[in-house]
């Protein structure tokens, strides 16, 4: 069990490191398109990454969800096939409560990850002061683990 939670420590700092950058380009204005209306009520913001950007970033696209506020409701970050083939992450999304502060984050791994691991997803909660209060392991859709509260 200690390896599993080596390996998750490695990944959410990995992870951390890439939605920093990916932050940064976003406040650098790498804006690409934005829908008119989503499921929240606002706009979705489309970030592209071209073929050189995906070599340096190691990301696809970036999903950035806005409800009628403008304000951050859910980020998705979807990640080349070689990030993901590394790593053995091909998505996550966030979700973000009234304040713009993280509540769930979803981790969403490839099958050679399920094969070796015995999970595909994982799901984190998070207190209104960041810090993780629940962890679940999912395989193909079945809860197969819970931690904390």
């Amino acid at each position: 069990m200690t390896d599993i939670k080596e390996g998750l420590m490695k990944r959410a700092f990995w992870i951390c490191c890439i939605l920093f950058l990916t932050w940064g380009l976003f406040l650098a204005g790498n804006k690409g398109s934005a829908s008119d209306r989503n499921e929240y009520g606002g706009k979705t913001i489309t970030f592209n990454f071209s073929n050189e950007e995906n070599n340096s970033v190691s990301l696809i696209k970036i999903l950035l969800y806005l409800d009628n506020n403008e304000k951050k409701v859910k980020r998705e970050v979807y990640y080349t096939e070689k990030y993901a083939d590394k790593k053995g992450i091909s998505k996550l999304v966030d979700f973000f409560d009234s304040d713009a502060k993280k509540s769930r984050s979803e981790i969403h791994y490839t099958d050679r990850f399920l094969s070796e691991k015995g999970f595909n997803k994982t799901i984190d909660y998070f207190d209104t002061n960041g810090e993780q209060i629940k962890k679940e392991m999912f395989k193909n859709g079945i809860l197969i683990k819970s931690s904390g509260q």
